[in-house]
């Protein structure tokens, strides 16, 4: 009755699913139950927004429930179009705490919109390019998956056949309930591919091993469990010999690359029910290129990848996944790797703990920065790291083989230009910062990485496709605010790779959140320099003679230094390359007036300026097409307004200012997009 042979009476295929589910307890009863199979995960926020009234998007439904709440499990039910949380995750945590939402920091005055996502599909071809899989090569006291890492171990006939994996502990509470979530899936017969993903090192493959292992280990219905480490550089050939080797096939006879996806399929289909894993792919592929016969009873497929849309691509039907840790489950695994904490002093432990902080609750990095401080007990060599990891992006020489070589292969793996300069982009906030989605794609059009098109709303429609791409990468994070807006923000650990991404391709200034009463010395301000981000510090002035040369200046961030007043008239001299500025949330009364020959500018940000009432002559800023003048105290527009002929943006919180803009003559209504 339980369904499994050599218990009990004949199995009978006319037994009912729930009598089969309580005879198999019946026989486990410290067992875990198994779902029934139509058991399926409840779309809780669409029942929510169903009892509220409101309607759905209209878009696919787990795209739309993608960014709900930060502390949930996300699982993503391709076949049925929903989403359903599953809790708090584990290690698989989201490290956004929603209590502290309110206190996230994000641009004042705001006016913020909240569109839908744009699901844009981008097929992606397999990638001969090499560089080794670092996922699981974690530092110190961690198995490594491997080939060699493999153990034979005694069958019986209630064990699936097939070779157990050394794995790690997984960490976090979530760990248990991703395990029984995956399992349940497998218990379903119309469920025969599951995507586990998640960013570079967040522990995908452990629990893939988790659930390897178990299938080994509890009688199931599967014959055969099979796994295979893809990596980034394969081809339809190699997965086929890797395959083949799994399930002890020899293909080397056979050159032909479609006699040998038939003979591999063949051979799957002849081991009955069994279930193929494949660890870290990069790429979709077609499945029959391969031979991979994914039936009801022949072969169900799992695999993981940093990326939602290679899940989607190879028609996954359930997608899960893997958060971050939160804080305290993060502290604990550095704890555990470093395994000397009690022998350090009271003032070494308290900088230990802002080290594993500087890790932001990415088991890799975690697990990677505590082993290169293992057995180390001196108060300067761990501030000297505490100082190394805020000041220099994670400290290269240590991080550098177990993190940044598999964030940096991520961001290589974007194969786009524009998305790549996307995710750069994002490091100019500061850390921690929540950004506003439609704000970042306002920025990307200013500066040009989203092309001009049609219609602003065709610009839009393209960065959201982009962010999109990018959270599906696991790249940003995104979220709905209390407020219901949709934000996004950087990893810590992802944000330090892309700055030291843009300091490699050209010289630029961050300093954000720095605490900074003045400006950098002018002797860090290179004639090359290209971007200089300065927000979020305390600046009160910029004096006069502090006049930078930086021709090449393109873009200048000033914006959250509330306390700025003042800003001398020598300062914009020579940056008239300059073509975005954003002064937003200061303190200025008035711009100087060499401010009127940035002839270059196309961007001009004054949003919450609630002091500003002079603005110079804008006659000769022909390119300007945004200005942003809401919440200032502005009684008039500025002179040169109609000088304006490439305008299209224009932002006005005062409804007389705007009334005055739209009779200026030489905008006609056309004019407004």
């Amino acid at each position: 009755m339980s369904g499994e042979s050599g218990k009990g009476v004949g199995i009978c295929g006319r037994v009912p699913v729930d009598v089969k589910a309580a005879a198999y307890q019946a026989m486990h009863k410290k067992q875990n139950p198994i779902p029934p199979i139509d058991h399926t995960v409840p779309n809780v926020e669409a029942q929510r927004i169903e009892q509220e009234g409101r309607d759905l998007p209209d878009m696919a439904m787990e795209d739309w429930t993608e960014s709900t709440r930060s502390e949930e499990l996300m699982v993503v039910n391709e076949a049925g179009g929903s989403r359903g949380s599953q809790g708090q995750g584990g290690y698989l945590l989201d490290m956004l705490d929603t209590e502290n939402w309110t206190q996230s920091r994000t641009m004042e005055g705001i006016a913020l919109i909240d569109h839908v996502r744009v699901h844009e599909e981008q097929g992606t071809d397999v990638s001969d390019g090499g560089v080794e899989n670092l996922t699981d090569n974690l530092t110190r006291g961690v198995s490594i998956v491997t080939e060699e890492s493999r153990v034979s171990e005694g069958l019986d006939a209630h064990k699936a056949k097939g070779e157990a994996l050394l794995t790690t502990k997984l960490v976090g509470q979530a760990s248990d309930r991703n395990k029984e979530t995956i399992w349940s899936w497998l218990m379903m017969d119309d469920v025969l591919s599951v995507g586990i993903y998640g960013m570079g090192g967040v522990g995908k493959t452990s629990l893939a091993t988790q659930i390897h292992n178990q299938l080994l280990q509890r009688p199931s219905s599967f014959n055969y469990v099979s796994w295979v480490t893809v990596s980034q550089n394969f081809t339809i050939s190699k997965l086929q010999y890797l395959i083949a080797k799994a399930i002890n096939l020899d293909l080397s006879n056979e050159e032909d690359e479609k006699k040998r996806a038939a003979k591999l399929s063949k051979a799957l289909v002849a081991k009955g029910k069994s279930v193929l894993i494949l660890d870290d792919l990069w790429n979709h592929f077609l499945l029959e290129m391969v031979g991979i016969p994914v039936a009801v009873n022949a072969c169900k497929l799992i695999l993981t990848s940093r990326s939602l849309e290679v899940c989607r691509r190879m028609g996954c039907q359930n997608s899960i996944k893997v958060e971050l840790l939160t804080k305290e489950e993060a502290w604990t695994l550095f704890v555990e790797k470093l395994g000397h904490y009690d022998k350090l002093s009271p003032e070494v432990a308290d900088i230990a703990k802002s080290v594993a902080a500087e890790c932001a609750c990415l088991p890799l990095g975690i697990i990677a920065m505590a082993g290169s401080m293992r057995e180390v007990n001196d108060l300067y060599e761990w501030r000297n790291a505490l100082t190394e990891l805020k000041q220099s992006e994670v400290g290269v020489e240590d991080m550098e083989p177990e993190v940044f070589h598999i964030l940096r292969f991520s961001y290589i793996h974007l194969n786009d230009s524009a998305l790549q300069q996307c995710l750069l982009y994002c490091a100019f906030f500061p850390e921690d910062f929540t950004v506003d989605r439609e704000d970042l794609i306002g920025y990307l059009i200013d500066e040009g990485i989203i092309q001009p098109m049609k219609s602003r709303q065709a610009e839009y429609d393209r960065g959201q496709a982009m962010l999109n791409k990018l959270e599906n990468a696991c790249l940003l994070e995104s979220f709905f605010s209390n407020e219901k807006y949709r934000i996004f923000k950087m990893h810590d650990l992802i944000r330090d790779m892309a700055l030291q991404k843009l300091r490699e391709k050209s010289p630029i200034i961050v300093e954000v959140g720095e605490q900074l009463k003045e400006l950098p010395d002018e002797s860090e301000w290179k004639e090359e320099v290209v971007r200089v981000s300065l927000m979020e510090n305390h600046v009160k002035e910029i004096p006069s003679g502090c006049s930078p040369m930086c021709p090449k200046l393109s873009t200048l961030f000033l914006s959250l230094n509330f306390e700025l007043e003042m800003i001398a008239d020598s300062f914009f001299k020579h940056l008239q390359g300059l073509r975005v500025l954003n002064l937003s949330c200061t303190a200025i009364r008035e711009l100087p007036s060499s401010f009127s020959d940035l002839v270059n500018l196309t961007a001009l940000y004054l949003r919450t300026c609630e002091k500003l009432r002079y603005i110079p002559s804008l006659a000769k800023l022909r390119e300007l097409r945004k200005l942003d003048l809401r919440y200032t105290a502005l009684e008039e527009l500025p002179q040169g307004m109609e000088m304006l002929s490439n305008l299209r943006y224009p932002f006005f919180f005062s409804l007389s200012l705007f009334t005055f803009f739209l009779t200026v003559k030489y905008l006609d209504q056309n004019s407004l997009i």
